[in-house]
């Protein structure tokens, strides 16, 4: 493949028009997968409480695509208290890798003398990808850096907020950028068309954006 048509944005079908792109690979979430998730979510179902899947990423992807510009661990805080206090439970979803950047989003609510685990669910690295499927499945929206889970869940259909590092945004240039068209053109149309996912350009966005766009409709 070209890799200007592909870093370009440009879909699949407007270069290679010959190509069935339209393959709709369906993701099975089996029933063991579920009753783990639910197992895991049991206080939160309990309580008929409503949550938000957040997936913060590693400290290393982080510094990739921001460079420490545009969004900060104190804007996941922030977004945390204002859900917890909207009656959404947080439900903090990432492999192991992700720890530690989870604990740079817990030391700022520390800062901000909130206890973490009074704010969020943590689930991270307690989660199989199936498990971690079923969760953001049933959850109000999926929020997170681009990578791997946001990717399933606006894939999937559901309500999902994806922060991108578009070219030329941030001040200074990052490791990890994308133009503007790949936000969206790597998504069956079915997808856009539903309205579901909001891509956010890094540093065009506040947390306060992110928590109206999660509780738009609640």
């Amino acid at each position: 493949p070209n890799k200007l048509d592909m870093h370009g944005g440009n879909r699949i079908e407007d270069w290679r028009p010959e190509l069935d792109t339209d393959l709709d690979f369906a993701f099975a979430i089996p029933g063991i997968a579920v009753q783990h998730a639910h197992y895991l979510l049991k206080d939160t179902l309990k309580a008929s409480v409503p949550y938000a899947a957040l997936y913060f990423s590693s400290v290393a992807w982080n510094e990739a695509c921001t460079k420490h510009q545009g969004w900060y661990p104190s804007d996941w805080a922030r977004l945390c208290i204002k859900l917890q206090d909207r009656g959404i439970q947080p439900v903090i979803l990432g492999s192991e890798w992700d720890i530690d950047y989870r604990d740079r989003v817990a030391q700022a609510l520390t800062t901000m003398h909130v206890e973490p685990d009074n704010i969020w669910l943590d689930l991270t690295g307690q989660t199989p990808l199936t498990v971690a499927m079923a969760i953001m499945r049933e959850s109000t929206h999926t929020a997170g850096i681009c990578s791997g889970l946001p990717f399933l869940a606006a894939h999937s259909g559901w309500p999902t907020i994806i922060f991108w590092p578009e070219d030329g945004i941030l001040p200074r240039p990052v490791n990890c950028r994308f133009k503007k068209e790949f936000q969206t053109n790597w998504l069956p149309q079915r997808v856009l068309d539903s309205g579901k996912y909001t891509p956010l350009s890094i540093g065009t966005f506040t947390w306060q954006d992110v928590y109206d766009r999660i509780t738009a409709g609640l």
